[in-house]
């Protein structure tokens, strides 16, 4: 019903006619019926959008709307009004508020929000959002404001950023956002007061403590019992093998010590032999993959080029870094397969790509020709009228030139719908788009190490006989120089050359694009009459000696402009990680790991099913040095981004990998059965497997956002979240052993399923811990950094299932609901709910968590939860279709 309402500010009755808790505007039809009488009304109407959701991106809001019925004082209808709270923004009332004249005085009229007054005020100073160099991914946003309380005689400045908000009369101010519109930049601070913002951390205080009692008492239980029990097993082994007194034998000959000592068996050589010579090969293949080689005098010293600093997404790299994100992005490898089978490397394909190096046989540039960029889909092929080549899905430059109208086409409509409504877009339009970012990955190189096409200077005479002219050129110099500059922070060009600057420059703006540094060179001769600048000369003659493949020049050029740089000591660059990644890249540690835990999971899986405890060994020496190798990996990329070890996917999945090989170290060491040695290999193996694939997506030493950007929670909350993933994944693989294993052999006997249920007992109450510990961390990160403890984001859901399966399947093994088995089949249950909060959280495309869909994940994902719903199956079916159980029955 309409409600009437007496404004103190409006002299006139307002009858609410409808209301919308959630609008929009949108133009009125020709013909179509229309509330309002009066105002903008007229011209546009509100339309109803579904509520705001507290998981939707960018902190949706719910945006008021009504049509209102003004009455004067003396019962004249002023007309029917459309009124909407987008005006609150106060970013233009001109354009949302309704103009209202009553007794001659002009009224703006408008909704907006309930306002809470405060005791003090806060006046706006500065606003800043600054990005990482060479790159849009804001590295900060801050406010400097002026806090006055006069009641409490505070007058002062204070700078509030993210994660450091200011704390004043019991309220809470946080850095929530940034915006820049036409009228200028505006900052968002967020005000929380929460008097009850203790009973969270005391409560999680209370169960963590709890949880880590009673953690320390199950571990001081089963380390009395293994002693025990290792303690009976050596007893037996003694009685067992006990020398018999022989006829014959004398008393006090040494027959007795000899059979004691041997206990009746040879040595076996093979228990030291076969470790021994997997040690050898697997250092020898690292010794191999470590050693360097100079390039002769005559050749082009590639290597040393690569090892080149650059700026680029964020962070100073490499550029071999640079080359092999680069590539990989637009063909999914990091290496260019020439027709005749050769290899060309990331940075030598690079080189050709930024020179135009030509090719001799055809006079044009050879690069075009390389067939690097990955086209898989059908209809993209159709499209580019490309044939399928068998084996290979990438196409080169000048196969795919003839059709780029036609790619643009119909690239035009994909990118509007994906702008609007992205969910539907078709798998098609979905390939387009990727598709175009790989070309303009690809164009974005060429036009970054361009010389700058510049016009002609006026010349003295022009200014003295035809001063138009030369104001003309001037102009013209001007603008091309400007349209360079814009062009390159479009694209976010890679900035390869240090510069000099006044006092005052950030130390991002030290680093300069290629063609913007060639400008200032420019400039600095032909206007102010100086030399040069010697790091701009010495790198464009790298480029062109490069071009015309002149070795000499080449490599002396590189000595040179090793040498300026390093006298410039340029902000931002250390020489040493910039090498170390270089380093890092050539070697390719993750990848010698993956090839050696698929070793020694062969070597385990053979040694569980010969029971020969040689092979054993060996698994478990080749699987020891694959972690010493992926040990010193991990710490390698925590030097190099300065960062603990997991910051994204790429880096979680190699963190969690090397998590369970430690659990799958402990296990062998502490149970010596062989499975812990089949666990660790399979999940070092798999891990690194798919890092590969996520490093598909580029750079894996990315940059943080502002609000990820803080060392102390990245190295306690992230890091015991993926402790939680990696145990839970351990329970998970021994879960999966005891059901391949008991049903389709018959060697896990009643001693082995007894030892499986212990440890994955063991593990599993690591994980809750972990996962617990972790939960409750993010929280009281999410609280110090905007204001809330828990908001039930996707993400945080899923670390709060992984810590109620956990504590389910503990709960069941404590009431006895379960045994051995039960135990096994819940821990692969596990499997499923940690994968969900490790990559199905992404596919949502929603909450504070969502860092991006990873393409593909969506499918290898549902595919792998259908596998461990088919072991959960088969773990549950009847014991007498078990093999082991039917072995030991019939034993």
């Amino acid at each position: 019903q309409p409600m009437s309402i007496q404004s103190d500010l409006l002299p006139v009755q307002v009858a609410v006619l409808e209301y919308y808790k959630n609008s929009d505007v949108e133009a009125v039809k020709p013909g179509e019926k229309n509330i309002a009488t009066a105002g903008r009304g007229l011209k546009e109407k509100l339309v109803s959008l579904p509520a705001a959701k507290g998981t939707d991106t960018g902190g949706a809001v719910d945006y008021a709307g009504a049509y209102v019925q003004l009455t004067s004082p003396d019962g004249k209808d002023l007309g029917t009004y459309m009124v909407s709270q987008l005006a609150s923004l106060q970013l233009h009332p001109e354009r949302f508020a309704e103009k209202v004249t009553v007794g001659g005085k002009e009224y703006l009229m408008f909704l907006r929000f309930k306002r809470a007054y405060l005791p003090f005020t806060v006046s706006l100073i500065d606003v800043r959002k600054d990005d990482y160099i060479a790159s849009n991914t804001p590295r900060n946003y801050s406010s400097d404001i002026r806090l006055n309380d006069p009641a409490a005689g505070v007058d002062q400045s204070v700078h509030i950023k993210m994660n450091d908000p200011l704390r004043y009369r019991s309220m809470t101010i946080y850095q929530s956002g940034y915006d820049r519109t036409e009228r200028g930049e505006i900052t968002a601070l967020q005000v929380v007061y929460n008097r009850i913002w203790m009973i969270p951390y005391v409560a999680c205080a209370i169960v963590g403590i709890g949880m880590v009692a009673h953690f320390l008492i199950t571990v001081t239980r089963f380390v009395v019992r293994r002693e025990n029990e290792e303690r009976a097993d050596a007893g037996a082994i003694d009685l067992e093998f006990a020398p018999q007194p022989t006829l014959g034998a004398a008393k006090g000959s040494q027959l007795q010590p000899q059979l004691a000592n041997s206990r009746g068996k040879q040595f076996n050589w093979s228990l030291v032999g076969l470790p021994v010579l997997a040690a050898s090969l697997f250092l020898a293949m690292v010794a191999a993959a470590s050693r360097t080689t100079e390039a002769p005098p005559d050749e082009l010293d590639l290597a040393r080029f690569g090892r080149l600093p650059v700026a680029d997404e964020g962070r100073l790299k490499p550029f071999d870094s640079l080359a092999r994100t680069s590539l990989t992005t637009i063909s999914n490898r990091d290496y260019v397969k020439l027709e005749d089978g050769t290899k060309l490397s990331a940075i030598e394909w690079l080189l050709d790509v930024i020179t135009g190096k030509l090719d001799v046989t055809t006079g044009k540039e050879a690069s075009q020709n390389y067939r690097v960029i990955r086209i898989e889909h059908p209809d993209l092929l159709k499209l580019f009228e490309l044939e399928e080549r068998p084996g290979s899905l990438r196409y080169s430059v000048k196969e795919i030139q003839p059709q780029m109208d036609r790619f643009l086409a119909q690239l035009a409509p994909a990118e509007e719908l994906g702008r609007k409504d992205a969910s539907k877009l078709t798998v098609t339009q979905k390939k387009l788009l990727q598709l175009n970012e790989r070309l303009k990955e690809y164009v974005s190189l060429v036009q970054s190490f361009s010389n700058p096409r510049l016009p002609d200077l006026p010349t003295q005479q022009e200014f003295e006989q035809t001063p138009e002219v030369a104001n003309q050129k001037i102009d013209a110099l001007r603008l091309a120089i400007f349209q360079s500059g814009e062009a390159m922070k479009q694209i976010n060009a890679p900035r390869p050359i240090p510069l000099d600057m006044p006092d005052g420059t950030t130390q991002e703006e030290h680093w300069h694009a290629f063609p913007n540094a060639v400008i200032m060179s420019f400039l600095k001769t032909n206007v102010m009459g100086e030399d040069a600048d010697p790091v701009t000369v010495s790198f464009s003659k790298i480029l062109a000696a490069y071009q015309e493949q002149d070795a000499t020049i080449f490599n002396r050029e590189l000595a040179r402009y090793e040498s300026l740089v390093a006298k410039q000591q340029p902000p931002l660059l250390v020489p040493g990680k910039i090498a170390s990644e270089a380093e890092f890249n050539r070697i390719k540690p993750f990848s010698l790991g993956m090839y050696a835990y698929l070793a020694a999971f062969m070597l385990g899986i053979f040694g569980w099913l010969l029971r020969w405890k040689p092979l054993n060994w060996t698994s478990f020496t080749l699987i020891l040095l694959a972690f010493l190798l992926h040990t010193a990996a991990l710490v390698a990329r925590i030097y190099i981004s300065g960062r603990p070890p997991v910051t994204n996917l790429y880096s979680s999945a190699v963190f969690i990998g090397w998590a369970v090989v430690i659990f799958g170290l402990l296990i062998e060491g502490i149970f010596r059965l062989g499975l812990g040695n089949i666990v660790a290999a399979v999940a070092g193996y798999a891990t690194l497997l798919i890092a590969s694939y996520l490093a598909l997506d580029g750079d894996t030493i990315a940059v943080l956002q502002a609000v990820l950007d803080t060392q102390f929670w990245l190295a306690t909350h992230v890091v015991c979240i993926t402790l939680g993933y990696a145990a839970t994944y351990a329970a998970g693989l021994l879960g999966i052993l005891y059901v391949v294993f008991g049903m389709a052999t018959p060697l896990l006997d009643s001693r082995s399923r007894k030892d499986l249920g212990r440890m994955i007992y063991g593990i599993t109450c690591f994980a809750i811990l972990f996962s617990f510990v972790g939960t409750v961390l993010g929280g009281l990160w999410a609280d110090d950094s905007w204001g809330r403890f828990w908001g039930w984001d996707p993400k945080e859901n899923g670390a709060l299932i992984i810590v109620l399966w956990n504590a389910l399947v503990l709960h069941a093994r404590w009431d006895k609901m379960i045994g051995d088995r039960g135990l096994a089949v819940l821990a692969v249950g596990g499997n499923i709910v940690t994968s969900w909060s490790w990559f199905g959280v992404n596919q949502l495309g929603i909450g504070l968590h969502s860092y991006g869909f990873t393409s593909g994940v969506a499918l290898a994902l549902t595919a792998f939860v259908g596998s461990q719903l088919l072991l959960i199956v088969v773990g549950s079916l009847p014991k007498s279709l078990w093999w082991s159980f039917s072995a030991e029955r019939a034993a």
